[in-house]
């Protein structure tokens, strides 16, 4: 049992410890019954806290790469990948510094990057994702 916080009201707000799915989260209610101003809040909608980015891959790439890298090696941040239709098709969930995928032969299109964190404080990361294109080269005689 983790308390939510005391950062409401705004959105994304809960303490990173009452996100897991592990635990059950404890909000601070007023003398009415309702949630209290003060309490913090979590994304609508959202089961557990991440983060989620849309990447836009172009046709002929050979292969996707995508790494991620945080300074607190303490810190259990997990990468997620789906393709265009929403299909997981790469993960990174170690429990190391830096996570990465690398997806062969990508179709085109918008693909979703999730960052999960798992029993973390708020950690700053940062992300890169690079494509290989295959060229290929005529020998001229």
């Amino acid at each position: 049992m983790f308390a939510a916080g005391n950062a409401g009201p705004g959105q994304d707000t809960l303490n990173p410890y009452s996100a897991s799915p592990c635990a059950i989260s404890v909000a601070a209610g007023d003398t009415r019954g309702f949630l209290a101003d003060f309490s913090s809040r979590g994304i609508p909608g959202d089961k557990f806290h991440k983060h989620e980015f849309t990447l836009s891959v172009p046709s002929g790439y050979g292969a996707l790469r995508i790494v991620t890298s945080w300074a607190n090696p303490a810190e259990d941040l997990d990468l997620y990948v789906y393709d265009p239709q929403g299909n997981l098709v790469a993960s990174s969930a170690t429990l190391s510094v830096p996570e990465q995928v690398i997806v062969p032969n990508p179709q085109a299109g918008s693909w979703k990057v999730v960052m999960e964190g798992y029993l973390n404080v708020d950690t700053t990361y940062q992300g890169l994702a690079e494509g290989d294109k295959l060229v290929r080269v005529r020998r001229v005689r």
